[in-house]
């Protein structure tokens, strides 16, 4: 699952969520998510 690449990465989920078809989960992931 590609979650747990995220995990290894050091990525906490902030819940886990798809959004067309992309993986958002993690810090990183959720201020690129939430600039749109």
């Amino acid at each position: 699952m590609q979650d747990q690449r995220f995990k290894d990465a050091g990525y906490r989920p902030f819940p886990m969520d798809f959004h067309d078809g992309v993986l958002v989960g993690g810090y990183d992931a959720l201020v690129d998510y939430l600039e749109y």
